[in-house]
């Protein structure tokens, strides 16, 4: 029995709207403890992948 895996990967590329980033900056501001793609020590062969699309944030 093999298990399925869902292929549709629409909502990683499905951007936010000035009001969703606005929102999104607000709620890093005062509920975010830490934000290791800031973390320059942790990785010094640079950040990982997911990291890449934070910079559009």
């Amino acid at each position: 029995m093999s298990k399925s895996i869902p292929t549709n990967n629409d909502w990683q590329t499905q951007g936010l709207d000035a009001n969703g980033r606005r929102f999104l900056r607000w709620v890093q501001k005062y509920y975010m403890i830490y934000n290791y793609c800031a973390d320059l020590k942790r990785f010094p062969k640079g950040h990982p992948r997911e990291c890449q699309r934070s910079r559009f944030l």
